[in-house]
C-alpha cells in the first residue's frame, strides 16, 4: 500500500442523488472514503459528484498529509503528520460558486472512462494526489503525481487545491469562506 493509499479523506460535495456502489479496485467501502445523509444537493448535478481528495508526501517529517471533507456546505482540512499529530484542523463554508465549480468538474466527467492511477504517485518524493468521484452511482478513487494531474481531472484537481489552500492559509475564495477560528498553518 503507497502512502497515498492512506490519505483518501471524505470530501462529499454532494450535487445529486447515487446508489452508493463501488466500481473495483476502490477504496470507497472499505472506510477509507466516507460520505454523509445531509449533503446539499444541486439538481444539476445529477447523479455526479466530486467525493474526496487529498495530497500526501511520503518520505516526509511534519505537515506531510491534506486531507479535506466536505458537507452541509461547510469544509473542514485536517493538515497532519505520518504519525498523525494534527497540525491544523481549520473549517470554512462552501460558496454557490463552490459548489458550482464541484458540480461543473463532476458533470464534465460524465461517460468518461478513467483510470485509478496516473503517473507515478509519489515515487521520487514527487508527492500524491487523489480524488475520489462518483458517478451514476459508482464509486471510484483516482490518484496522480501532485502537481501534475491527468487532463482529464484537471477541473477537479484544481478545485480540491483550491479549497485546501483556502483552508490552510486561511484566505477566502470565491469557493470556500474560511471560518473566524481559522488558524493559518
Amino acid at each position: 500500500m503507497t502512502p497515498s493509499n492512506l490519505l483518501f479523506a471524505a470530501l462529499f460535495l454532494a450535487c445529486g442523488g447515487g446508489s452508493g456502489t463501488t466500481d473495483t479496485g476502490t477504496t470507497a467501502d472499505s472506510g477509507t472514503v466516507g460520505t454523509t445523509d445531509t449533503a446539499p444537493v444541486d439538481e444539476t448535478c445529477h447523479d455526479n459528484l466530486v467525493l474526496s481528495g487529498g495530497k500526501s508526501f511520503g518520505e516526509c517529517g511534519g505537515t506531510c498529509i491534506w486531507a479535506v471533507t466536505l458537507s452541509d456546505n461547510a469544509a473542514r482540512l485536517i493538515v497532519s503528520d505520518w504519525d498523525g499529530t494534527v497540525h491544523a484542523d481549520n473549517s470554512g463554508v462552501i460558496t454557490p460558486g463552490g459548489l458550482s465549480a464541484a458540480c461543473g468538474a463532476a458533470n464534465a466527467l460524465a461517460g468518461d472512462t478513467l483510470d485509478s492511477v496516473y503517473g507515478c504517485p509519489d515515487c521520487a518524493d514527487g508527492g500524491a494526489s487523489n480524488a475520489a468521484i462518483e458517478r451514476s452511482g459508482i464509486r471510484s478513487v483516482h490518484e496522480w503525481e501532485t502537481g501534475n494531474p491527468p487532463e482529464i481531472l484537471a477541473d477537479v484537481a484544481a478545485l480540491l487545491d483550491e479549497l485546501m489552500d483556502a483552508l490552510d492559509s486561511c484566505n477566502g475564495t470565491s469557493k470556500l469562506a474560511p471560518g473566524a477560528d481559522c488558524t493559518p498553518l
